[in-house]
């Protein structure tokens, strides 16, 4: 992998054509078990009561309705105790940071100024 990444750098983003060239060249910068790791942490396993628990200040959760890799269902569950979470749902999939910046970009600034 590391011999072929020079070779693959400038072809990333033509394989992954979902996501801005910048982003697909990051994610072959990355070692296999980094990314999978994390996706399996943060992504999959992600348990939203557990780390609101501790968590004093407001927090904001954009999710897509037809995100078909995180559950909504799960994070509606885990946020419904924490006062201060906020849930926008927004008409989109995974990637809405890319397909959806300027509505996700909205709520932040939203939130934000709150």
């Amino acid at each position: 992998m590391c011999l072929l990444r020079p070779v693959l750098l400038p072809l990333m983003p033509w394989f992954m054509r979902s996501v801005p060239p910048m982003a697909a060249r990051d994610a072959l910068r990355h070692r296999w078990w980094s990314y999978s790791r994390t996706l399996k942490h943060l992504i999959i396993e992600l348990q939203p009561a557990d780390w609101l628990s501790g968590m004093r200040q407001p927090v904001l959760f954009v999710h897509g309705t037809h995100d078909r890799v995180a559950s909504l269902s799960d994070l509606k569950q885990g946020t419904a105790h924490h006062a201060d979470a906020v849930l926008e749902e927004l008409g989109a999939g995974h990637d809405l940071i890319f397909t959806h910046a300027k509505p996700v970009a909205s709520r932040l600034d939203g939130f934000l100024s709150r």
